[in-house]
């Protein structure tokens, strides 16, 4: 249930419907599979599992849902080299070329007969809306399925007043100063990780894992004018990520410390476990985020 990457959006109004409303809405949206000539389907589904019902969960003022898609992919090249033998039956048969519009019958044909026998992909995400805070944490690093979620939530609520993440400063060149400083913001520390990227092309990109960010070559990549694209960082002992310069939040891991809460607990309820570790989660994104957003210098 930990998100394994954070891409946040900032709340540019307060939000126009409340708890219940979210609920309701996203109830009227749940997830079905895919039908048999279906390319893909998506929908909402309870964040504790069926038997919870619920599709929000609620803890510390933090709503959390959970989306699920689904998806066909037709495999091109066999759809190709399918269409390419009717061309030529047709063209055998009647003496010509297929046009555009026969072609296109074709192609369709081919696809029909292919899609009750493939086997669509499943994918689960989770976004968690912090109003008091002002944001919306997506959990996934990519930028498409991040959209697809915020949409899929406009389309249930009618709208969701939301902005990418932006600071006043460039998170590139905050993570260069405090990793050639070795100055860190309070609460955080270098990790093992580091991408390093020239200026101009010719200059390379320098990609460093489970690597001493204090060693001389790091120093030799700085002062050859290479700037900090990724940067591992530990913050509080309690969770470990990597900072993207696009503000992605990636590679996200409770320490020890931060779990040991979970781990002594005796409950073997499952929902009652999963409902604790969003919570603890929740809690601790809302300070992690208060604590790098203003290292960051805030937001614009």
């Amino acid at each position: 249930m930990w998100f394994r990457a954070l891409r946040l959006y900032s709340l540019t109004a307060p939000l126009p419907f409340g708890l219940d409303d979210l609920e309701a809405a996203l109830g009227n949206q749940p997830f079905r599979s895919c039908g048999t000539l279906e390319l893909s389907s998506a929908g909402f589904e309870p964040v504790l599992g069926p038997k919870a019902q619920s599709f929000v969960h609620v803890a510390e003022g933090v709503w959390t849902v959970r989306w699920v898609s689904e998806e066909k992919r037709l495999p091109g090249g066999f759809v190709r080299e399918q269409l390419a033998e009717k061309v030529m039956e047709y063209e055998a048969r009647e003496g010509h070329a297929p046009g555009s519009r026969e072609k296109k019958e074709m192609r369709e044909e081919i696809e029909h007969a292919l899609l009750p026998h493939l086997i669509p992909r499943r994918r689960r995400l989770f976004a968690s809306i912090d109003a008091e805070r002002g944001w919306v944490m997506v959990d996934s690093a990519a930028s498409k399925q991040a959209e697809a979620l915020l949409g899929a939530l406009r389309q249930a609520t009618g709208t969701l007043p939301v902005s990418p993440w932006r600071t006043q400063e460039d998170w590139s060149a905050a993570m260069t100063r405090w990793l050639a400083s070795r100055e860190l913001p309070e609460g955080f520390e270098l990790d093992q990780t580091c991408v390093l990227t020239a200026e101009d092309h010719e200059g390379g990109i320098a990609i460093l894992r489970k690597h001493d960010l204090t060693a001389e070559e790091v120093k030799a990549h700085l002062a050859s004018g290479k700037k900090v694209t990724r940067l591992g960082l530990v913050w509080r002992d309690r969770m470990s990520f990597v900072l993207d310069a696009t503000g992605v939040l990636r590679s996200i891991k409770p320490t020890d410390v931060l779990l040991e809460p979970l781990e002594q607990m005796n409950d073997d309820d499952a929902i009652v476990r999963i409902d604790q570790t969003l919570a603890l989660q929740d809690i601790t994104l809302r300070a992690l985020l208060d604590e790098l957003n203003h290292a960051l210098g805030g937001r614009i």
